[in-house]
């Protein structure tokens, strides 16, 4: 109900106002009464009400010296004016200082103050919904302030805004302020949270990246570093717009450097992130944002050879080259001898002659990454082949390519093929080789996990019967086939586990269990902890 506040001298009047009038029939009520201006003043403070009925002739302070502290205090309350006064100088005077109406006290006519009352409602009801539509717009921005932003820098690179000043007006109305002195875009990424996307599910990914992109906005708010935006254009990299105002390049270069390092130390510090950070030359006008960033972007790639720095700029990025396809053949074919025929211990004297070839000629990352992983592949293949395993150490270790998505950097690169031969010599020299028809059964069973696998269906695949399969099993393998299904079934639940890809009563059904009760027991059996148990100690944390 509409709230209003009764404002005369005089107590009988006010009684009558009170009690002569159907209020809660038409919609109103009460909420107190004050005998002069300053203490309605004082019942606005406490109960800001909708509607102030106020009479014009009163000690202390008067009705129209009311109506102008109400307008300046409280512009969202409405005012009628009550008076015994004909004198329509008086209404020309409260309507001047916001009165919505003005109503004779004698005599007072129902029908006119209900009629007045209406007017001052409606006002009431709209500036409610005024009210309420920004509260909305203001809770969805800060909901979505990050996307919104996101949204914003897609549709300026796009050339949605055709001028500076709409670029400059579409931000202001979602709370970015661009109208600096200069500009300097920095680029940034997040080199383990690309690289290691794979570890969050789908669903943890905005959570994660709201958490990376407030310690980075929080951290710049607290070193009062001057005036920045903060832009997110992809899962893992955002962008920082500075206002580098007038300020002379070795200044700005010298703020650059700042700035990325306050940037840099709560993502290594909380959440064991590296931040790369690669700045552009500054500009004078916000319509080159789409030009520069183009630029900036353009010289990403450059990075993957150079000695990481934080931040680096462009203007010190050497230019990629191309490697002649003789070196690519050469390393290529060194690598065949030493690594897919030597096997996996021959990788690291390999990688030692490819880094010195790749730093001198530089060619484009994407080449070597490609290049790295079809020779990855072929060796693990390779590899494959020639050995049946009986045990692996872990089922993540069946991956053929070592190098994660995103990966930025040429030693980083390196070293992930370097672990992955480390773990390819453990699997050779922990493999056993065993017969033809028992390498088809290890490998139906590590395909088919999520079936009802028993030994007739392992028997009916290597066409032996199911008595002489357990016999021939067990000799070669050192285990039963159930115990070996068995066993793989909980290698492949820790990945699910420490990923998060699925709930614990999901992932049974992708493993084979049909009981989550006969799964827990077997899984604490095996690992010494409940599968929740397992879950916490190997989720990745996630700092907020």
């Amino acid at each position: 109900m509409r709230t209003i506040l009764l404002v005369d001298d005089e107590p009988k009047v006010r009684r009558h106002l009170r009690t002569g009038l159907p209020w809660q029939q038409w919609g109103y009520r009460i909420t107190g009464e004050a005998s002069n201006g300053k203490e309605a003043l004082q019942q606005c403070g406490l109960s800001a009400p909708d509607i102030v009925m106020i009479d014009v002739t009163m000690p202390v302070m008067d009705g129209l010296e009311l109506l102008g502290e109400l307008s300046r205090k409280y512009p969202n309350t409405r005012s009628i004016i009550l008076t015994a006064h004909q004198d329509f100088h008086y209404a020309k005077q409260a309507m001047q200082l916001g009165a919505v109406g003005y109503l004779l006290k004698t005599p007072l006519d129902a029908e006119e103050v209900r009629s007045v009352l209406e007017r001052a409602g409606k006002d009431v009801d709209k500036e409610r919904s005024a009210q309420q539509s920004q509260l909305a717009r203001q809770q969805l921005l800060k909901s979505y302030h990050y996307p919104v932003r996101q949204k914003y820098f897609e549709q300026l690179l796009t050339g949605l805004y055709a001028t500076e000043d709409e670029i400059i007006r579409q931000a202001d109305v979602i709370g970015i302020h661009l109208p600096f002195g200069s500009y300097t875009l920095l680029l940034c990424q997040m080199d383990e949270l690309i690289a290691e996307g794979a570890r969050y599910p789908d669903k943890d990914r905005p959570l994660v990246e709201f958490s990376t992109l407030e310690l980075v906005r929080e951290a710049l708010d607290e070193s009062a570093i001057g005036r920045y935006e903060l832009f997110p254009i992809a899962y893992g990299q955002f962008i920082i717009l500075c206002d580098a105002g007038r300020t002379p390049a070795a200044e700005i270069r010298s703020g650059i450097i700042q700035l990325a390092r306050v940037m840099a130390e709560p993502l290594r510090k909380f959440m064991n992130i590296q931040l790369t950070v690669l700045a552009g030359d500054s500009y004078m006008h916000i319509k080159q944002t789409r030009s520069v960033f183009a630029a900036v972007r353009s010289k990403l790639p450059a990075l993957f050879y150079v000695s990481r720095q934080c931040p680096a700029f462009t203007s010190e990025l050497p230019a990629l080259g191309t490697m002649p396809k003789e070196e690519w053949n050469r390393l290529a074919a060194l690598w065949k001898e030493q690594a897919t025929e030597g096997g996996p211990h021959h990788v690291t004297a390999w990688l030692q002659t490819a880094e010195k070839t790749l730093r001198l000629h530089q060619p484009h990352p994407e080449q070597v990454l490609a290049w790295l992983n079809t020779l990855v592949s072929n060796a693990a293949a390779a590899w494959q082949g020639t050995n049946s395993f009986a045990r692996t150490p872990d089922a993540s270790d069946n991956e053929t390519s070592p190098i994660p998505a995103g990966c930025l950097q040429l030693e980083k690169t390196l070293l992930a093929v370097a672990r992955w031969s480390d773990v390819w010599t453990k699997r050779l020299a922990s493999s056993v080789e065993v017969r033809p028809e028992i390498a088809a059964c290890l490998k139906f069973i590590r395909e088919h996990l999520h079936e009802d696998l028993s030994v007739d269906a392992v028997a009916q695949q290597a066409q032996l019967s199911p008595s002489y399969l357990s016999h021939l099993f067990k000799k070669e393998v050192g285990a039963t086939v159930n115990d070996y299904i068995l066993e793989k079934r909980i290698e492949q639940a820790k990945v699910y586990l420490t990923s998060g890809q699925y709930l614990n009563y999901e992932l049974i059904e992708k493993i084979g269990f049909r009981s989550y009760s006969y799964f827990c027991n077997v899984f604490k059996k095996s690992t010494g902890m409940t599968p929740n148990e397992y879950k916490r100690t190997h989720k990745p944390s996630i700092s907020l």
